[in-house]
């Protein structure tokens, strides 16, 4: 049975303010300061960019990655108000809060306690022990937590999946924060519903949850983290996930790698067989088809935010940052 934890204030210590905007004293930058007072680490108003922080990225001034991972672990990080973002945070940590986001992919590879709350339009990744969802809609969360999900308030349209993230790193990372992956509860949440005199949990997997949905097995994808050190294109994605999957998701993807080999091997032969002509057409068609499916999937943006990343002197011709 699932206890809901009491409100906690964020531990002092220094902060590291991962980016904000100026604004208002009324506005959410008051929000983003105040965070980052009490110790937070902040990315606030993030609009049309890519973000990725490790440990190291959140802790500079460590001397080793091991003493990066020992200082992330004790922070906590709240991402608000952020739209149009692709964000990965790679770091272990205490606690992250997502908040007022919009139209946003979110990886959150390990924390204690993960809270998503007004958010909608995302495509959230999490490894956590625990995880709070309120008043968000349209969502769709692919989810490691070794307890009940807590869903709160008025969630609408949100799609539950087993964690997706083709990222080894994670096996340490859970390690570190005793997170056990062999225990997934993804698809059992608790719906909280309050009255005047009393708390009431109903689901964990017996009974449906209002607003909630479970993501049908041929539907599931993985993601791969952008990193220097890229998956070898014959690993199988059910394979190369650090969380095990159900049969049934195991077995999509599977199918999906075979049909993207036997695409491989059709294309192979045809070049095999075509005069230069023939083949100059193919290539084109097949470019054109996949820059098609980049532009309107919004991963083309992704793309050159990250080739900008690693060549800052290439102008993309993309604006968007911390402002």
């Amino acid at each position: 049975r699932e206890a809901l934890p009491p409100p906690q204030a964020p531990p002092h210590r220094a902060s590291a303010a991962a980016g904000k905007t100026p604004g208002h004293a009324d506005s959410p930058q008051s929000d983003a300061g105040a965070a980052e007072r009490s110790g937070g680490i902040v990315l606030n108003q993030v609009y049309k960019t890519t973000v990725l922080r490790s440990a190291q990225d959140l802790c500079p001034n460590a001397k080793s990655q091991e003493e990066a991972w020992a200082m992330s672990e004790e922070q906590w990080m709240r991402i608000q108000h952020c739209s149009d973002c692709f964000i990965y945070i790679t770091a272990p940590l205490s606690r992250v809060v997502i908040s007022g986001c919009s139209n946003c992919t979110i990886l959150i590879a390990g924390a204690s306690l993960v809270t998503i709350e007004t958010c909608e339009r995302l495509k959230v990744t999490v490894g956590c022990r625990r995880l709070h969802v309120s008043n968000s809609v349209d969502s769709t969360l692919y989810i490691l937590t070794n307890r009940h999900p807590i869903l709160l308030g008025e969630n609408h349209d949100l799609v539950l999946a087993p964690f997706n993230a083709l990222m080894s790193e994670c096996l340490t990372l859970w390690r570190r924060l005793r997170i056990d992956r062999s225990r997934n509860r993804w698809a059992e949440p608790l719906w909280v519903s309050r009255s005047a005199n009393s708390v009431v949990l109903s689901g964990g997997g017996e009974t449906g949850v209002p607003g909630q949905s479970v993501m049908p097995p041929q539907h599931f994808f993985c993601v791969t983290v952008p990193s220097h050190l890229p998956l070898a294109t014959s690993v199988v994605a059910s394979q190369a996930n650090p969380c095990p999957l159900p049969p049934a998701y195991a077995s999509a993807l599977q199918h999906k790698h075979k049909q993207v080999l036997d695409l491989r091997k059709e294309i192979a032969e045809t070049e095999a067989v075509g005069a230069g002509a023939n083949k100059q057409v193919l290539h084109k068609a097949i470019q054109a088809k996949f820059k098609e499916w980049l532009v309107t999937t919004g991963n083309m943006r992704q793309v050159q935010d990250l080739i900008h990343m690693e060549h800052p002197q290439i102008e993309t011709g993309l604006r968007g940052g911390f402002g």
